[in-house]
């Protein structure tokens, strides 16, 4: 078995002891000094929200920008037809035109 991790034991405790009793104040302390330690020195290894936020713009800009070239191509959005089913059908249309 794996030993459990400083938040792991004190949840294990908490579930353990569910009111905190004078003699049980020592170990609680311990056990959320340990935690609080533990999740202190914890690394981020995602990426931020602004970080996402402006990937979404990004997106949201690319997506516009696919929207003012089919309209230039005389096809508006409808509000049900995405952008890809637009080309596809753009390009069906160009195919049977000779």
């Amino acid at each position: 078995m794996s030993e459990m991790t400083p938040p792991e034991e004190f949840e294990a405790f908490r579930a353990a002891h569910r009111e905190i009793t004078a003699a049980d104040e020592p170990e609680y302390y311990r056990l959320l000094d340990a935690n609080d330690e533990y999740v202190g020195h914890l690394q981020y290894r995602g990426n931020s929200v602004s970080w996402i936020k402006s990937k979404a713009d990004n997106y949201g800009r690319g997506l516009l920008d696919v929207w003012e070239a089919l309209i230039e191509c005389g096809i508006r959005p409808d509000g049900q037809t995405s952008a890809a089913d637009a080309i596809r059908k753009f390009t069906k249309q160009k195919a049977a035109t000779p």
